[in-house]
């Protein structure tokens, strides 16, 4: 089973608007032990009146590792990383780009995500159209004891392209 499940996510737009929304991730929403940054986290999605429910997530608990990186300038890219507990948030992600598409249709939230013990990978695509979210878990674990730094670099090289495989299998569902 799946224990910390780590989510990148970039958000392109020409609109202000949404980089300020994004910029609500702040130092409130971050840290593993403190108690608060998870339900704010959730808070910035759901409302200030949020109350923990893990269909709304769709993990045990997500955070921000850091806050959000905003820079109001037009069509800069948003990064974060969100850390969550079990499984990939994908009902968070999903109404993360609800709370977007209220505000504008023209971005592109991307997300990769992988599991600590490589259980899985993971990438999704939400836009005006939704979001959709794929997920390979035929990823074969590295050999720690392997101690070659060119089969390291091409294991990590082969879990980033999984990855990244499966944003494009989700950016085409998503547009089809």
């Amino acid at each position: 089973m799946a224990n910390h499940v780590r989510s990148r996510v970039e958000v392109e737009s020409p609109t202000k608007e949404i980089h300020e929304f994004m910029s609500k991730f702040d130092d409130s929403c971050t840290g593993l032990f403190e108690t608060e940054s998870g339900p704010n986290t959730c808070k910035v999605v759901f409302g200030d009146d949020w109350k923990y429910n893990i269909n709304d997530i769709g993990s045990k608990w997500i955070f921000a590792e850091e806050a959000a990186y905003s820079d109001f300038e037009e069509g800069l890219t948003d990064e974060l990383v969100f850390t969550s507990a079990w499984s990939f948030p994908e009902d968070f992600f999903r109404n993360l780009t609800k709370k977007l598409q209220e505000i504008s249709d023209d971005f592109e939230l991307t997300v990769t995500c992988d599991e600590e013990s490589e259980d899985f990978v993971g990438g999704g695509v939400g836009n005006k159209n939704g979001f959709v979210y794929i997920e390979d878990d035929e990823i074969e674990p590295l050999d720690w004891d392997n101690e070659d730094d060119d089969y390291k670099d091409e294991h990590w090289d082969m879990i980033d392209e999984a990855k990244w495989s499966c944003v494009e299998s989700a950016k085409e569902n998503l547009n089809d």
